[in-house]
């Protein structure tokens, strides 16, 4: 096997360990925390002092980031990205 193809194995072998909410920003997963704990959009935008519009852009960023598609309509992204943030 050539030496970049080794390359690309091994960090391919270690993307998949990687916690997948590396690629969240610290407020994305302060948000995605508050919405583990159980809260609504309104209790994160007061926890946090931010705006409505605010905690619906981080919330829509978490689910792009965590390619919890929009057009599945079979389950819920508010529980997906919970339980990925639970499961890491």
């Amino acid at each position: 096997m050539p030496k970049q193809m080794d390359r690309e194995v091994g960090r391919a072998r270690t993307r998949r360990h990687e916690n997948p909410l590396d690629v969240l920003t610290p407020r994305e997963r302060e948000v995605l925390g508050l919405m583990a704990e159980g809260m609504s959009n309104t209790a994160i935008h007061r926890q946090l002092m931010i705006s409505h519009g605010a905690v619906e852009k981080h919330i829509r960023s978490i689910f792009a980031k965590l390619h919890l598609n929009a057009h599945d309509g079979q389950r819920h992204r508010r529980v997906l990205a919970v339980l990925t943030y639970l499961r890491s």
